[in-house]
């Protein structure tokens, strides 16, 4: 039943800044990322060697011991075994500089490590980033030049009355309201007890605004399952400051003198 809150004194500048830029660099940042990760799998640095000689060396039995000497193995190599070579799998730098897109026609001649369906996944991702940046920084430059052209400026008109709020002749405040087909006039969601009638924006002739208060109506079905304070703890508050008086009427939230 709070339909109402005040607004955060900080305004729309930090959302709107965040919807138009930060949100889209951070889609193009993990684009980019993505299909770097993609084009580096399984980060191992090895490649399948093409020299079979290479391997002739290591055929035989070996026993082999971890560096702290912790593990022993027996290693068996054979004739016709696979051997690996070293390669670097990042495209971000292989030494030729910075690689973009990342896509597979980076991969130096003789270490490619990739599998054909990592080929055509890394093509995907590596183009479809491209696009994405491609469009951030077309849609950057769009919002940049439209700010520069044509920006908004306020400038202050008028001047102080010197007339304070409560001797104005049509006094608008808010007052927590529920719309109903099945009245003529809003159903009040604030204890009208401590709500002066020159706050409302409506007046009905013949009924007082007791009678659409709604705190009342749920002070008498909740009654013998919640107290008092649990009840006026459903519903919103205003608070309104007299102007002949320095503590504020019990109703909390719409107008300040």
């Amino acid at each position: 039943m709070r339909t109402w809150r005040r607004a955060p004194s900080l305004g729309s500048s930090i959302s709107s800044f965040t919807r138009r830029y930060f949100f889209i660099l951070s889609v193009s940042a993990m684009a980019l990322s993505c299909s770097y990760s993609w084009a580096g799998f399984p980060y191992d640095n090895l490649c399948l060697s093409d020299d079979d000689d290479s391997l002739n060396y290591y055929i035989g039995s070996w026993s082999v011991e971890s560096i702290d000497g912790t593990i022993n193995a027996a290693v068996t190599v054979s004739i016709g075994d696979p051997s690996y070579k070293f390669c670097h799998q990042s495209l971000y730098w292989n030494g030729k500089g910075f690689n973009f897109p990342a896509v597979p026609y980076w991969q130096s001649e003789g270490y490619e490590w990739m599998t054909e369906e990592q080929e055509l996944v890394s093509s995907f991702y590596g183009w479809s980033s491209f696009a994405v940046i491609v469009g951030a920084a077309l849609w950057l430059t769009r919002l940049t030049i439209r700010a520069i052209l044509f920006h908004n400026t306020y400038e202050v008109c008028g001047e102080d009355q010197g007339i304070p709020f409560s001797d104005v002749g049509a006094i608008s405040s808010y007052i927590p309201q529920v719309r109903s087909e099945l009245f003529s006039y809003p159903l009040l969601a604030v204890d009208t007890d401590h709500v002066e009638e020159m706050l409302y924006e409506w007046k009905d002739p013949d009924r007082p605004y007791s009678y659409y208060d709604l705190t009342r109506d749920a002070r008498q079905i909740l009654k013998d399952s919640r107290s008092e304070d649990e009840v006026k703890s459903l519903f919103s508050s205003v608070m309104h400051w007299s102007p002949k008086s320095t503590s504020p009427t019990l109703a909390r939230v719409s107008s300040e003198e």
